[in-house]
């Protein structure tokens, strides 16, 4: 399933995108301040990455 989460920097957006990627769903992160996303190790693309930052 693909999900977009907002405000993922937040607690609930951190608690819900985590949640999300132990379900291997394919989340899409909106964040103001990308340098605050914490992606696990297994992550395929950084918060720097032109696919999360648009």
């Amino acid at each position: 399933m693909k999900i977009i989460i907002f405000g993922a920097t937040g607690g609930v957006g951190q608690h819900a995108m985590r949640r999300a990627m132990q379900a291997d769903h394919q989340v899409t992160a909106f964040v103001r301040t990308p340098e605050k996303l914490e992606l696990p190790s297994t992550t395929r693309s950084s918060p720097r990455s032109p696919r999360l930052v648009r």
